[in-house]
């Protein structure tokens, strides 16, 4: 992912949580058409410049369309309180959701591609990401989206949600976490 200028809209944002990756295969929720997507949390201290960034980025492509009442507008930048009882929502985060037709290009962090059985990119991961934001004004609503481009692998994190108490065992069976075997499938 490059560093130098991009056209209004595409912002490569650095160090943020990944959540809710549908990363490899399309989902679709509530009758919604099938996309890849993800969410992207930022940390109001720590990722105060990205979101920063996202707001500037807002501010001109509102300028670019001529739009002067910007509050009829739903930006897809939201606080963290909104998932309120959500592992990795709270106060002290933003996130977005970016979503698109088109696979996103997905890279490991030494900038080779990473497929879904390396299993490393999972929710509470940090990724650097790209993605373009636009404004919606349709008979849908007045918003401003964002669409996924690339994500980048970039360290990882405690898994949002957990594990659930189970692990896969050395022999490849599933263990509980006192270690006895649970009979049948999930």
């Amino acid at each position: 992912m490059s560093t130098q200028q991009q056209p209004t809209g595409i912002l490569k944002l650095a160090n943020v949580r990944l959540s809710y990756p549908h990363l490899f295969e399309k989902h679709g929720q509530d009758g919604n058409k099938p996309k890849y997507s993800a969410s992207f949390i930022l940390h109001k201290v720590a990722n105060d410049a990205g979101i920063k960034s996202i707001r500037a980025t807002f501010e001109k492509l509102f300028a670019e369309k001529g739009i002067k009442t910007k509050g009829q507008y739903k930006p897809c930048l939201r606080d963290g309180n909104e998932k309120e009882g959500k592992a990795g929502y709270d106060g002290d985060v933003m996130f977005f959701n970016a979503s698109s037709d088109r696979r996103p290009e997905i890279f490991d962090n030494n900038t080779s591609p990473l497929t879904e059985d390396t299993g490393r990119l999972y929710a509470g991961c940090y990724v650097n990401c790209l993605v373009k934001f636009w404004v919606q004004d349709n008979k849908f609503g007045k918003r401003v989206n964002a669409e996924l481009l690339k994500v980048q692998y970039l360290r990882e994190g405690e898994r949002l949600g957990g594990d659930h108490g189970v692990e896969k065992g050395s022999d490849g069976v599933f263990t509980d976490e006192s270690g006895g075997t649970e009979d049948g499938i999930l």
